[in-house]
């Protein structure tokens, strides 16, 4: 398969995975089309709760403005519309998943990182990890750390878990700025714990992440406290942080972060190139007309030998 990017760093990533030292941590992008990315999430949220201006006390401050924004107005959502704030999560992730959708997953699959970090809500990691044996999951807040690397492919919902099962009214979730700011507290959080002993001890692998989006920005934090805390006293000893992602410039500079940038070229505004990379670590070969006269979309992922998924 032709390799899809000719960043100087790849084989260094291709290296980890396949030590089985590396952590995936998936972000928003590998849940596109289906589910919508966050500020998109949140701003369709404020329109069907009819969340106006003067309804949200935004805190003022120059940085940032749109983040807080976002935040703000879901915990106005939340607290003042909280049946109408319950309805928009259960219509956009109580939807059946559709095995088409889940082609990226079942990549992720087949890359075989030593766990997963979902930073999403939607079920479609667990949908098609069930299709190649019983997906083990745990969901914010009750992560049970021990089952990191204690189970293959082991999924942690770190943000919680939303689907016709685990309706919105009664699911923990990390969506509105009070619900960050206790899950990110390094001092008595399990989630900010946990996030911080992934980074100080895995090399990891940030997948589908935009570094501008607030789950992502809290990641950058632990990251850069590690690296002025951690690894500033002991030289040589960090992990390897690797972030896929089409456009460095974005990026924080690797001094304060730490981050490793693998960069691939933005091929269109559907993450084609994205899945390219997904497809090239899976070792992943489409179906021939040879072998499917009729063979299925683009976007359908089909095991050699076994059933189509």
């Amino acid at each position: 398969m032709n390799i899809p990017t000719g960043h100087i760093l790849l084989p260094a990533l291709e290296q980890s995975i396949s030590s089985e030292k590396c952590v995936a941590i998936i972000g928003a992008a590998v849940s596109t089309p289906c589910i919508p990315l966050w500020d998109k999430l949140i701003d369709d949220m404020i329109e069907y709760c009819e969340i106006e201006k003067e309804q949200v006390a935004q805190t003022p401050g120059p940085e940032n403005q749109n983040e807080t924004r976002l935040l703000e107005s879901a915990e106005t959502a939340k607290n003042t519309k909280f049946d109408k704030y319950c309805e928009y999560l259960d219509k956009i992730f109580g939807k059946p998943v559709l095995e088409k959708d889940t082609h990226q997953y079942h990549l992720l699959y087949r890359i075989k990182f030593k766990y997963y970090i979902n930073l999403n809500f939607d079920n479609m990691m667990i949908n098609a990890f069930d299709k190649h044996a019983t997906a083990n999951f745990s969901t914010y807040p009750n992560l049970n750390a021990e089952n990191a690397g204690a189970h293959p492919n082991h999924i942690f919902h770190v943000h919680g878990l939303l689907d016709s099962e685990n309706p919105a009214r009664s699911s923990q979730i990390v969506l509105t700025k009070s619900e960050f700011n206790n899950a990110y507290n390094l001092k008595q959080s399990e989630l900010g714990y946990f996030l911080k002993n992934v980074l100080r001890y895995n090399d990891v692998c940030f997948i589908g992440c935009n570094p501008s989006s607030k789950p992502i920005r809290e990641i950058m934090k632990l990251c850069q406290n590690e690296v002025a805390n951690t690894f500033s006293r002991a030289s040589g000893n960090k992990p390897n942080w690797f972030y896929l992602w089409d456009d460095i410039t974005t990026l924080p500079t690797d001094s304060e972060t730490g981050l490793i940038p693998v960069h691939y070229p933005r091929v269109d505004d559907k993450f084609l190139g994205f899945q390219q990379v997904l497809e090239y670590l899976a070792k992943y070969k489409p179906p021939s007309r040879k072998d499917h006269p009729d063979p299925p979309s683009a976007n359908r992922f089909v095991s050699k030998g076994g059933p189509e998924l």
